[in-house]
């Protein structure tokens, strides 16, 4: 754009505003480049020799090369008649345009449709051919006569005969048509050239609006958005940088999604992902395919970045797989989705909710992930797991109702749990660690599982405990040692259906601990090395408080108490020594095997 003025007398110089950048000049004239799909205001004033400043002259330009676009088109008709053939225009801008002077034309001169009235700012405006019933419950904005060609036809919008949209010329581009589907044409970005015919796609069909002439659902979306605009990136595979904007509304993603290396997707704040499943046209199930790129959500608590289902159904996954970078999810909603995966990559969750996902996040070969200050509610299958040497940190974090195991550790991996509340488990256990795994467990609350372990270490596993508290478990042990290590402090077990500890060739370091209220023995003891220091067992009134059996060398308690158990402390003979322990007001407070 060019902006001039006619010079003015005794001015010294003059003062311009280029869309709010100031600066000076002594010339008449600025050419400005502006941004297509956009608003621009430049303001002059005139400066004297004095200083004086004159009053500011404003000019606002307002730029579209496409205003208004031929969005959609049902050339071959609807499924109660092939003659009942609609278009649809698109307002790209925020302004009412007036449009007389607009004609939508065929090259063949057939149809020819002059345009009146107006378009309101982002309007959708269908046109019907011969009557105002091919789209039942749609208000034509106006009727036309003339027959669009199966074949093909090129459609030009233009304004006092200057065309600033059109459709490829040749035969149609896209839609579909057959004696049981009319799919129509649907142009995927309103902004890009309507010439090219990679801009034109097929309606989905499972996005659809409107009812044709005998209350059949039309296979377009007259006066609605297009099926195809809802598509990332054309439902193409992500090969370059992509940031996703609020725009419009929200994206599908229905078949597996690629995001290369060197390459991130970003999803600004209040964007909304739906994944499809499948079923649905034999289309696969929508899923983002990491491969060495990186996601970059990072929504508001305003306005997070949302990730959900087209249906009801559970559907959808994110598969990081090789990436050199970080990906970040900040302020997301997680809802109805499947799970996340990390294949030697490196993923960071905050301020997150999970919500009826079919798990949380799974590591593999070597991977990281960081989940702090989130919400996991309603998962339906295992939570975290951590494979093949992974690093696992989750803090601040809430995980309410899991159906399967909360987390698991396996061959080598390493897990910090700090500041977490865990309540009601089904059909799994709390957490295990398996395979020579490391863990650490600080201020968390494990409340409630109702068919499994509270926390168990296995093969050479190690935990370190402290702060936390395990309360409730109906039908399993508390916590459970095997050929492993413990070292626990400053908690407490209570409320266990079965055993509160059970140490089976472990090496264990108890201290400050209560464990209470438990269905079998308080602290099961089988082989290993023990020391039980300040540690209170109470209220195993049918088993026994301190089961002592074959361990390796003699278990040494001192100090706490145990009482009100139907045994106080049971042992082999040398099997324990006890230091300032008081045994009282059990069944019976000693009793040697």
């Amino acid at each position: 754009m060019r902006f001039e003025w006619a010079p003015v007398s005794g001015a010294s110089f003059y003062s311009v505003s280029k869309n709010g950048a100031y600066a000076t000049t002594t010339e008449t004239a600025h050419d400005i480049i502006i941004p297509d799909f956009s608003d621009y205001t430049f303001e002059v004033a005139t400066v004297s020799a004095g200083g004086e400043t004159s009053a500011t002259s404003t000019k606002t330009i307002s730029v579209a090369s496409i205003p208004i676009a031929i969005n959609e088109v049902a050339w071959m008709g609807t499924l109660a008649s092939v003659t009942d053939e609609w278009f649809e225009l698109k307002n790209n801008t925020a302004y009412t345009i007036d449009l007389n002077q607009w004609v939508v034309e065929a090259e063949d001169g057939t149809p020819r449709v002059k345009l009146s009235g107006v378009i309101a700012p982002r309007e959708y405006l269908v046109f019907e051919r011969t009557d105002d019933g091919t789209i039942a419950d749609i208000v034509a904005h106006a009727v036309y006569t003339g027959a669009l060609g199966n074949t093909g036809e090129h459609l030009t919008l233009s304004y006092a005969s200057t065309t600033l949209d059109q459709t490829p010329r040749g035969a149609w581009s896209a839609g579909y048509n057959s004696t049981t589907t009319k799919q129509t044409m649907e142009r995927y970005a309103s902004k890009e050239p309507g010439v090219d015919p990679a801009n034109w796609g097929t309606n989905l069909a499972f996005i659809s609006s409107g009812t044709d002439a005998i209350g059949n659902p039309t296979d377009g979306t007259p006066g609605a958005r297009n099926s195809v605009s809802y598509l990332i990136n054309k439902g193409q595979d992500i090969t370059s940088d992509l940031t996703l904007t609020v725009g419009e509304g929200a994206y599908v993603l229905f078949r597996e999604t690629t995001i290369p290396a060197s390459t991130t997707l970003t999803l600004e704040p209040g964007v909304t992902v739906l994944f499809r499943g499948y079923g649905y046209g034999g289309y696969y199930e929508g899923s983002f395919f990491i491969q060495g790129g990186t996601i970059d959500a990072r929504g508001t608590a305003e306005n997070p970045v949302v990730f959900s289902t087209v249906f009801s159904e559970q559907a959808g996954d994110f598969w990081f797989q090789d990436s050199t970078g970080t990906s970040t999810f900040d302020h997301v909603l997680f809802d109805n989705i499947g799970d996340i995966g990390v294949d030697n990559a490196r993923v960071e969750i905050r301020n997150a909710d999970f919500m009826h996902t079919d798990g949380g996040v799974n590591l593999y070969n070597g991977a990281t992930a960081i989940v702090e200050n989130s919400r996991f509610t309603d998962l339906t299958n295992d939570g975290f797991g951590a494979y093949d040497a992974s690093t696992l940190t989750i803090a601040s974090t809430t995980i309410n109702g899991v159906r399967g195991d909360v987390l698991g550790a396996y061959e080598r991996s390493t897990v910090a749990i700090t500041n977490v509340t865990i309540r009601d488990v089904s059909d799994g256990d709390g957490i295990g660690a398996y395979g020579g795994s490391r863990m650490t467990i600080a201020s968390t609350t494990i409340d409630g599982v109702l068919d499994g372990d509270g926390v168990g270490l296995y093969s050479g596993s190690v935990l370190a405990m402290s702060g936390s508290t395990i309360d409730g478990v109906y039908d399993g042990d508390g916590l459970g040692v095997y050929e492993s290590t413990l070292t626990i402090a400053s908690s407490t077990i209570k409320n266990i259906s079965d055993n509160g500890i059970v140490l089976y060739d472990a090496t264990s370091t108890i201290s400050h601990t209560v464990v209470e209220n438990i269905g079998e023995n308080g602290i099961d003891i089988y082989g290993g090395v023990t020391s039980i220091t300040d540690t209170t067992v109470t209220g195993a009134t049918k088993g026994v408080g301190i089961l002592i059996s074959a361990p390796w060398e003699p278990v040494v308690v001192t100090g706490g108490e145990v009482a009100d158990n139907s045994v106080g402390v049971s042992m082999d003979v040398g099997s324990v020594v006890l230091t300032d322990v008081s045994v009282h007001d059990n069944g019976e407070d000693i009793m040697v095997q």
